[in-house]
């Protein structure tokens, strides 16, 4: 029982690193960009940031509480993955003019979430099947 809160608690610990190091990044990112000396928009650097910092923090935070069986906790954190997809790929379609390349962009950006959102939801699945095996 011990050896679970302490592999937890560093998962956590691991989590909460990489969530400041995203923050870190890009507010970096923000400082130095250049619009006229980058072709590419603020947001690409945002999802590129999210796909090498939130997203394995993300993973990080679910395998924590999938060591803690912490299954209801997992399934709204799943579901709260799933809707921060779909809210970025809504706010880059707005964002611009042209609808198609806002939705791509806005995929680009959700990738990320919803790569998150897969594996957590997985684990929620197997934690779910877990917990129904041992109380039968």
């Amino acid at each position: 029982m011990k050896r679970k809160k302490i592999t937890a608690a560093v998962l956590f610990a691991v989590s909460g690193i990489l969530l400041i190091g995203f923050t870190v990044k890009t507010c970096i990112d923000g400082a130095n960009y250049a619009r006229s000396e980058n072709g590419a928009p603020f947001m690409l650097r945002i999802a590129v940031n999210a796909l090498c910092f939130a997203a394995p923090s993300a993973v990080a935070a679910g395998a924590a509480l999938f060591t803690l069986r912490k299954t209801r906790a997992l399934g709204i954190f799943s579901a709260a993955l799933w809707a921060l997809s779909l809210l970025s790929i809504i706010v880059t379609m707005l964002n611009y003019e042209n609808a198609a390349s806002g939705f791509v962009d806005g995929l680009l950006c959700a990738l990320p979430f919803s790569l998150t959102a897969i594996v957590d939801t997985v684990l929620a699945v197997i934690s779910r099947r877990r917990s129904s095996k041992t109380e039968v």
